[in-house]
């Protein structure tokens, strides 16, 4: 039960980081703190959903965090890479798709996804090994 009340914790703190994040600091119309703000904010929002999955899936096998962990260092390479080339050649195709990538990260719906697919990864392996034990 610790594990599942962790989880709608972490659920509710990621939706309400993420509202936060988008409408105050990710809107375009909404410049009030600046660019270097904004971004900061973005970045911390990020880490903060990295760090709320880690939280919740260290209790699980090695591979589950693992996998968590390498899917955001990715992600934040990837993202890093946009600004980096934003910077130098002002493609606002990169931008978006920088932002846009962020913005999934950001989201509660990796982590909502990743909390499915660990449910459905422990029954498949009790299954496996209920029919092992009969077979």
């Amino acid at each position: 039960m610790r594990g599942r009340a962790l989880f709608i914790i972490s659920f509710i703190v990621i939706i309400l980081f993420s509202w936060a994040n988008v409408d105050y600091f990710g809107s375009v119309h909404n410049n009030a703190f600046g660019p270097t703000v904004n971004q900061i904010v973005h970045i911390i929002a990020f880490l903060l959903t990295a760090g709320i999955g880690y939280i919740n899936w260290r209790q699980h096998d090695k591979w589950v965090n693992s996998l968590w962990l390498g899917l955001y260092a990715l992600v934040l390479l990837l993202f890093l890479a946009s600004g980096v080339l934003f910077h130098f050649t002002h493609n606002e195709l990169i931008k978006r798709t920088g932002a846009g990538l962020r913005n999934r990260f950001t989201e509660p719906l990796p982590f909502l996804v990743f909390y499915l697919f660990t449910v459905l990864s422990k029954q498949l392996s009790r299954t496996t090994d209920t029919h092992n034990k009969k077979g």
